[in-house]
């Protein structure tokens, strides 16, 4: 049970919706109940309730529970998708990609695209590594 739920009240038998309430000794909460929205009476301790769920969601986890929802096992190894270096033909790649702060264009087809974007007509681009800078310094 947690607050707003419906059940029926043990001391004045009415359906009713649960309320939190929370004890204080000064500025210090003592406990936390579950009382009867219509006669205001003590319905069940919501500290017992706390912890009991947090013991059921320790043994459940987000991924277990949609894996139970969906039928898989939570366990099975996802698939790796590898592309290899000949089949990754992107515009951000490409020699005719060329980069603006408000347009990014094509420059062999003169029109717009995206850097996700792939062409027949793509080469690509041959990007100098730090370490290739530093060999063509010495």
């Amino acid at each position: 049970m947690k607050p707003g739920d419906k059940a029926k009240c043990p001391h004045c038998a009415e359906e009713t919706i649960l309320k939190e309430k929370v004890e204080m000794d000064g500025w210090q909460a003592t406990a936390r109940s579950l009382v009867c929205a219509i006669c205001g009476r003590k319905i069940a301790d919501l500290d017992k309730e706390l912890e009991q769920q947090k013991d059921q969601e320790a043994t459940t986890t987000k991924a277990g529970s949609l894996a139970a929802l969906l039928g898989e096992d939570p366990e099975q190894p996802k698939p790796k998708l590898k592309a290899e270096a000949g089949e990754r033909h992107f515009c951000r790649d490409c020699i005719h990609y060329l980069v603006h702060p408000f347009l990014s264009r094509c420059e062999k087809k003169k029109k717009a695209v995206n850097p996700m974007d792939d062409c027949r007509d793509f080469k690509k681009v041959e990007r100098k590594t730090e370490k290739d800078n530093s060999d063509s310094e010495k």
